[in-house]
């Protein structure tokens, strides 16, 4: 009864991990997220860069904000 149990146990976690890695086998030829909406148009690397170049303008402005308000604190200390 013991080793009947055991290897029913064992049948079904081999089953349990073969199911698991061939999911994951299966999903690495899926495209990126970033790809995806792109994949209707057929622009596959222009939402990639545009996202990039939304950041880096973003970055940017951000950056002048900062040096602004760094002006601005300077000028008060000063005061």
């Amino acid at each position: 009864m013991r080793q009947a149990f055991a290897s029913l146990l064992g049948l079904i976690l081999s089953l349990i991990i073969i199911a698991i890695l061939l999911y994951f086998m299966l999903n690495i030829f899926k495209p990126n997220f970033i790809f995806e909406s792109s994949k209707k148009k057929g622009n596959y690397g222009k939402d990639a860069f545009s996202l990039i170049e939304k950041t880096k303008s973003k970055l940017k402005e951000v950056n002048q904000k900062l040096k602004y308000r760094s002006k601005e604190i300077e000028k008060t200390l000063h005061w």
